[in-house]
């Protein structure tokens, strides 16, 4: 038989090669967790938001550097969620991949999609949709006049999804 390299100080008592300890393995992802976090921070679209999910995207990184509140941020989601139901239900591929099951429900009806689809978006004032669908749905960065539009329509596509209460001081 041939002698083994590793001593009797690194085995168990049943003879198997001694396997890390807890103490170890908590070592081991904790250094795996910073290494993958230090990649995450170096990214370029990540600076200046290092811990908001948000900077992940175009409309999210103009959400945080407008500090816009919260309600509309999840308007412009909402928005790109039926966008992306409406394109699964007719079978049209969905830019940037997936081919669905993002827990949306799958109408089988592609009008109907559409149709909740089209009613949110023609919500928004004509003068920001364009540019709340380059950035949420498309991703597109926009120039500054259109991002100054984007704020008033995402406040009209708020209020039509639920996401913010309507002012009823604000109507004449």
């Amino acid at each position: 038989m041939k002698p083994s390299s590793i001593s009797p100080a690194h085995r168990e008592p049943n003879g198997r090669k001694q396997r890390p300890t807890i103490e170890a393995l908590k070592a081991i992802e904790r250094e795996t967790r910073l290494k993958e976090r230090k990649v995450v921070l170096s990214q370029p679209h990540r600076q200046g938001y290092p811990d908001d999910q948000k900077a992940g995207t175009v409309f999210g990184r103009f959400c945080l550097a407008n500090k816009l509140a919260d309600d509309l941020y999840e308007a412009g989601e909402e928005l790109f969620r039926l966008w992306r139901v409406w394109r699964l239900s007719t079978g049209l591929p969905v830019p940037g991949g997936g081919n669905g099951t993002g827990g949306e429900p799958i109408y089988t009806d592609p009008d109907a999609a559409l149709d909740r689809y089209e009613r949110a978006a023609l919500s928004m004032l004509p003068t920001g949709r364009l540019a709340v669908t380059r950035m949420a749905i498309h991703g597109e960065v926009v120039p500054d006049a259109m991002q100054r539009a984007a704020v008033p329509a995402l406040v009209h596509l708020s209020v039509h999804l639920g996401f913010r209460p309507v002012d009823r001081r604000s109507i004449a």
